[in-house]
């Protein structure tokens, strides 16, 4: 079986465009990026395989983002609205999954609420051991530089 990527998250959503209620979606110049209108309200929105993408592909340091981030799984608090195409809810910004426990599939979604600046993530931290602590400082440390390469085409 072929893992899914971002052109196949693009095609999903042109496949259910009438059943997310979107009425238009016009192309930009980047591959993954539509202007869609759903509900009357324009949006800039990006095609992402997960929610963490937004933070580890380095969009949040993107001259030009996205108001509408289109994936396939929201597993990460990121600060623009997320339309998961698995489940078909459009979650608000700041906004993310559930977490009941910590593990290392969840580990995205604090991550996503320390670069956010989220105190209750801040206040999470402090709970946490000294060795996991700084683990998760380190990450997100190492987020907020650019890496070298060429950047992710937004």
């Amino acid at each position: 079986m072929k893992s899914l990527d971002r052109a196949g998250v693009a095609t999903m959503l042109m496949q259910q465009a009438d059943n997310l209620d979107i009425t238009a979606i016009a192309p930009t110049g980047s591959p993954s990026s539509f202007h869609i209108t759903r509900y009357g309200r324009q949006h800039y929105g990006l095609v992402l395989v997960r929610s963490s993408d937004y933070w580890t592909k380095r969009i949040h340091l993107a001259r030009m983002r996205p108001d509408l981030l289109i994936v396939w799984t929201h597993d990460s608090c990121v600060p623009v609205e997320v339309l998961s195409l698995k489940t078909g809810v459009l979650s608000p910004a700041y906004g993310g999954p559930a977490v009941t426990k910590r593990n290392r599939y969840t580990a995205s979604v604090m991550i996503g609420q320390l670069m956010c600046g989220l105190q209750s993530a801040f206040d999470t931290l402090e709970t946490l051991p000294e060795a996991t602590k700084y683990r998760y400082l380190a990450r997100v440390k190492e987020l907020t530089k650019r890496p070298r390469g060429r950047p992710l085409k937004v």
